[in-house]
């Protein structure tokens, strides 16, 4: 008989395979012994190589495909002894619940607000760059990341170091399952088996099927000895455990390069027919406040992305700025060509007051803050001006960008690709700063306090006409302004004297800094992101450091989970973005980035941005979020109500047309008051630590209120076996939207018959997938059935592709191709909120072509019948 060795030893020995071959005359015994070696020997490599990176056969026949990612340890081997990811852990539903809602402390927010609003940290900034790494190195040290103390893990976008981060690879845990070689390894190999497999049937011939079958056995031997050793050694590594291998958070930081743009130098003066000289200059400076530690210590007063330039002329004020503003002041007669346009803050995004005036020919733009929007909190209804009450002070001047969002986000000189670093070789080509097609402005613009903006307005007092208050075409109880009791009576003009503004400065492309955590889940293609920018005009207490207060506190109970050997079963990406102040820069970039991967993988995206500035509670999100949001807001205290919680203002008489998109804005929660009161210094150098810890939030319980509400919300997402996505309640908003639409004027000669055929499909079909979901949880949790596991990952991909449907062909939005999403846009001339069905709505009612209108139509059922598709096939399954 044959010794019978390892396999693996096999091709090294040195002794005969087989007993020496009778000689026979046409095939003498040396080289017959030579060839049948050599093909004995291959054949063995070849079941060697076979059962090493062949598939696996050890799940049983319990999961498909990817299924196994829901399984703990290796996925539903043997060894794992049936157990389930989210029945692995020791946390019960409670204990998770109590961590998120006692871990976050005030006193731990209020510390975290005091170091991110030490220094103003504009984008692009050396204190911004400081800002990212403090954030870094907090998470590492929450989360139990390795350390990086000597920053090596800050990439630059779209190197390798910087995809292998986020994607996974060689520094970050291998891409097979049991340590399998990679991909282009085991290409290499199944190259050498075929040539292998050529070479045996050459020298073999016909003559040799008896060994073809020995060594066929010996291959099969091999692999069912080397399962049961693989098996083996998996109970061994899970035996008397309780909880799956744990794979470490990673935190890094990621760097793309944008045009942005810094002050040098502002001026603004009115010169009299005939003088030489000014008669009045603006301070274009907010006061500095000794109870206010860092009120003298801010940026200077410009718009980013504003036009660098000089500009001359008479004045003119246009109300608000909007298109329509200016179609009056046409109308009337008042020629804005070559002027300088003074409007106030509100009513449409302030780049898009810029891009209106410039279309009606104006020279340059001042855009004030007038007391208006104080509500009644303001110095003439008798409350104190800050930094001695709540009122906003006289100076206090709102920084801002004036790029044209509704046109596309991100950085200007790279629209739709990311900005890498340009001195690396893949770094996309730049528009240039005065290309035509860009999404910023042509004509130089300021920020004014009303401080500064009452001269300029009295200025004009008895020319043109008067802009009343409650004029027609307004909404009832309309005011133009607050500044009468100062003398300002709101005139058109144009003026009589010549305005100077002068806006100096620095267009220059820099570096920004986006951060992140990634928290392994079970599953790795669905992944859940919670989000803020961590960059400010200023110091930021409000806008963004409130939100990044709130969510350091999330992250600090995601922290105390994993020490208590919590593992998610979808995975978290925590991200700080970079630049939003600018143009949602950072997270734009990092979309055009990793687009591929975030269709393929995301779930959810929560952002927080400023969870605290004043006495409202407010919720924005998709109509499939409103069920989640007041579920989680119903377990969180409301700080200013004892014995109340945060969805306790609900029964205050709000109805479901608080959970729709109304009016061009998505208000899916009803706001409640959450204690006294405090106007909001929206990006001045007022928003500091100061005010938020005297008028803002002084317990900064309200932070942790937030910080409960993003923690429940994430923790929901990330663990309920069915994602907590309702798109039945975004079936119900859709029909709405399309009736909206439909009743618009010129909507009566448009056929809206199979929209609305789709849009009750759609409904019909996600009730259906809804009832699947809940009966297949049911199935997989309590009676623990690992073959519904396939038909929930079917659910919840359905749920997860039910907006993702909405992404419409190449051509995007028509005029803003950067916008895909055909179901809700930024408004073309609000830039605020959104518009529902805006291809279609805007045809209807800014263009007023019932062509266009038609091919929208087609574009949207096209896409809902994509939509159905995935729903019908989530019930299928």
């Amino acid at each position: 008989m044959i010794e019978k060795k390892p396999l693996a030893d096999l091709a090294d020995s040195k002794e005969p395979l087989l007993p020496p071959p009778t000689p026979s005359s046409s095939s003498p015994p040396r080289q017959t012994r030579t060839s049948l070696l050599k093909a004995v020997i291959a054949l063995c490599a070849l079941g060697s190589l076979w059962y090493q990176f062949g598939p696996s056969r050890s799940t049983g026949g319990l999961t498909r495909g990817g299924d196994w990612h829901y399984l703990a340890g290796f996925g539903g081997h043997r060894g794992c002894k049936g157990r389930l990811a989210w029945q692995a852990t020791r946390l019960s539903e409670k204990d998770i619940q109590d961590t998120l809602l006692t871990v976050p402390s005030a006193d731990s927010a209020k510390n975290a607000s005091r170091a991110y609003t030490a220094h103003a940290h504009v984008a692009g900034t050396p204190e911004d760059r400081n800002v990212a790494l403090l954030i870094k190195s907090q998470w590492e040290q929450i989360l139990g990341a390795d350390a990086d103390p000597e920053n090596k893990r800050v990439f630059d976008a779209g190197t390798d170091a910087s995809r292998e981060a986020l994607l996974g690879g060689s520094k970050h845990g291998k891409q097979g399952h049991h340590g399998r070689h990679d991909k282009k390894h085991k290409k290499r190999l199944v190259g050498k088996i075929r040539r292998w497999r050529k070479k045996i049937a050459r020298r073999a011939g016909h003559g040799h099927d008896k060994i073809r079958r020995w060594a066929q056995k010996i291959a099969r031997r091999a692999r069912r000895r080397h399962n049961k050793e693989r098996h083996n050694k998996e109970r061994r590594d899970h035996k008397g455990r309780h909880e799956p291998r744990l794979e470490r958070p990673r935190v890094w930081t990621d760097t793309y390069y944008s045009l942005l743009n810094y002050p040098v130098s502002a001026s603004l003066s009115i010169t009299p027919p005939g003088a030489s000289e000014p008669s009045w200059r603006a301070k274009l400076k907010e006061e500095i406040f000794k109870e206010d530690p860092t009120s003298g210590e801010g940026p200077g007063i410009w718009h980013g992305f504003s036009k660098n330039g000089t500009a001359k002329g008479q004045l003119v004020y246009a109300s608000r700025g909007t298109k329509e503003d200016f179609e009056l002041l046409k109308s009337k007669g008042v020629d804005v060509a070559g002027k300088i346009v003074a409007v106030q803050y509100g009513g449409s995004f302030r780049g898009l007051k810029v891009k209106a005036a410039a279309e009606a020919g104006a020279a340059g733009v001042v855009i004030f803050t007038d007391p208006i929007e104080d509500g009644e909190v303001t110095a003439l209804a008798g409350h104190a001006a800050y930094p001695a009450g709540p009122a906003r002070a006289p100076s206090s001047v709102q920084r801002g960008s004036v790029q044209y969002l509704s046109s596309y986000p991100g950085d200007p000189l790279t629209p739709g690709k990311p900005s890498y670093n340009p001195d690396l070789p893949n770094a996309p080509d730049r528009l240039d700063r005065d290309d035509p097609s860009l999404n910023v402005p042509t004509i130089p613009s300021l920020p004014l306090s009303y401080e500064d903006a009452i001269p300029l307005l009295r200025s004009l007092n008895g020319k043109g006409f008067k802009l009343e208050d409650g004029r027609e075409g307004k909404p009832e109880g309309w005011r133009e302004g607050a500044l009468r009791e100062y003398g300002v009576e709101y005139f058109t003009g144009p003026g009589e004297d010549e305005i100077e503004l002068v806006n100096n400065v620095d267009d220059k492309i820099t570096p920004i800094w986006n951060t992140y955590a990634l928290i392994p889940g079970h599953i790795k293609d669905e992944v859940v992101v919670i989000g803020n920018h961590h960059d400010a005009w200023t110091f930021g207490a409000g806008d963004p450091n409130s939100g990044t207060s709130s969510m350091h506190e999330t992250v600090r109970a995601f922290g105390a989970l994993l020490e208590k050997g919590w593992k998610p079963l979808r995975t978290i990406l925590v991200a700080a973005w970079d630049a939003e102040e600018y143009g949602l820069i950072g997270s734009t970039e990092f979309g055009e980035d990793f687009a591929p991967w975030l269709k393929k993988n995301v779930v959810a995206y929560l952002n927080v941005d400023v969870s605290v500035s004043g006495p409202i509670f407010e919720l924005n999100a998709s109509p499939s979020f409103a069920d989640l949001l007041r579920n989680v807001s119903a377990q969180v205290a409301d700080p200013s109500r004892e014995g109340k919680t945060l969805a306790d203002v609900w029964e205050d008489g709000d109805d479901e047309e608080d959970l729709t998109v109304e009016d061009g804005e998505k208000k899916l929660l009803p706001v409640a008051a959450l204690g006294s009161g405090s106007v909001y210094h929206y990006h001045s150098n007022y928003d500091s630590f100061h005010w938020q810890s005297t008028f803002g939030d002084p317990t900064y319980q309200r932070h942790i209120a937030v910080s409960n509400v993003l923690g429940l919300a994430t923790i929901r997402l990330v663990d309920d076996l069915v994602l907590p996505i309702n798109v039945t309640a975004y079936a119900v908003e859709l029909g709405k939207y399309v009736d909206k639409v439909a009743s618009l004027p010129l909507a009566s000669s448009l056929d809206f018959t199979r929209l609305r055929s789709l849009t009750s499909a759609i409904l019909f079909t996600s009730q259906c997938l809804e009832q699947k979901g809940t009966k297949v949880a049911h199935t997989v949790k309590e009676k623990r059935d690992k073959r519904a596991i396939g038909k929930l990952r079917a659910v919840n991909k359905a749920i997860k592709a039910f907006e993702m449907g909405f992404l419409g062909d190449e051509m995007g939005l028509k005029g803003r191709e950067w916008y895909r999403h055909l179901g809700v846009a930024p408004g073309r001339l609000a830039g605020y909120g959104a518009t529902t069905l805006p291809g279609l709505a805007e045809a209807l009612t800014l263009d007023q072509d019932v062509h266009q209108a038609k091919v929208e139509i087609k574009r949207l059922e096209k896409a809902f019948h994509k939509i159905l598709r995935s729903l019908v096939k989530g019930v299928k399954a």
